[in-house]
């Protein structure tokens, strides 16, 4: 969230960077590609169909003229090291394929190994190493200035569950599901957060007659305050996006709209198939209903039981 805060906002010069050096890339690379070779019989609109399917591919015979010819449009901001050429063509053998290598994937193996003509990645620990400074500093004073006025941590812990609690239903909506409606998810979010704060004022008025910092501060009006929060903020969302579903979205598209360090994709796992992650997700959903089990039940209900309703020394 930071480097996408700071790509965006404080640096585009970076952004533009990027985005000029990925078109110049290219419109390099179509010069050498099979389908634009001549004499191979390919037409304007087979050569279209062949970008559609993800066909567009380079000769291995033809990669030195056209890293040459990169190097002569400024692609790379100095010649590259030996040692990054020698990793460079390492990276294109192991993707090769009948003597040639996607365009996708000759693109990656450049940003990958030419290190040198990345500045991203350089910048982005630079910036998370300041705004964590900053972060800590600001949540110290804050906690002291809190404290100050007569707010003890425990008060604020238990109001943040009113404050933050309505959107942790619009974020899981949005997580959960594709057509979720992004209007009803911000609605959800802020008509969560003032149904919370309303139950919450008004469970410490019902109690205590009065709405003071000592009857917001009890169990109840913080319980009905986090409770109505969470469900109204989920219920806005969800009966929204159903009522309204987004149809334009799609999963795959966050691969295109999400900014990488370096316009480089993290290398995956050989085994990280979707198999695999399918496994995973059903591990993590029966480990997840074995827990609940086991907090809620297994374990409360025996020492229920067998001692009744707890009493101070039931823990110590």
């Amino acid at each position: 969230l930071t480097y996408d805060v700071y790509y965006e906002y404080i640096n585009p010069e970076l952004k533009m960077r990027r985005e000029r050096l990925r078109k110049l890339f290219f419109q390099v690379v179509r010069e050498f590609e099979r389908r634009n070779q001549p004499g191979n019989g390919a037409t304007d609109e087979a050569g279209e169909k062949a970008d559609e399917a993800g066909g567009r591919r380079v000769d291995i015979d033809r990669i030195n003229s056209c890293m040459g010819r990169l190097l002569e449009r400024k692609y790379f901001e100095s010649v590259p090291p030996e040692h990054e050429i020698i990793s460079l063509a390492t990276a294109i053998n192991s993707y090769t394929s009948d003597r040639s290598i996607a365009t996708d994937d000759l693109y990656q193996c450049v940003n990958r190994c030419v290190a040198s003509n990345n500045i991203e990645g350089v910048i982005l620990l630079r910036v998370s190493k300041f705004f964590t400074g900053v972060f800590a500093l600001f949540m110290g004073f804050l906690a002291v200035f809190l404290q100050t006025l007569g707010f003890s941590l425990g008060w604020v812990y238990m109001t943040m569950g009113v404050i933050i609690g309505s959107a942790v239903g619009p974020a899981s909506i949005t997580i959960l599901m594709e057509k979720a409606n992004g209007m009803f998810v911000g609605a959800g979010a802020i008509g969560g957060l003032i149904i919370g704060l309303i139950g919450w004022f008004t469970k410490a008025k019902v109690d205590s007659d009065e709405v003071t910092y000592d009857s917001l501060g009890k169990d109840w009006p913080w319980v009905v305050g986090n409770l109505c929060a969470i469900l109204s903020g989920l219920f806005i969302a969800l009966v929204g996006s159903l009522a309204m579903p987004d149809e334009d979205f799609k999963w795959e598209q966050l691969n295109e709209r999400i900014p990488l360090v370096d316009d480089i994709e993290p290398p995956k796992d050989a085994q990280e198939t979707d198999d695999k992650l399918q496994t995973q997700v059903k591990i993590a959903i029966g480990a997840s209903l074995v827990l609940t089990f086991v907090l809620l039940i297994l374990w409360p209900l025996p020492l229920h039981g067998s001692a009744g309703v707890f009493n101070e020394s039931s823990f110590t």
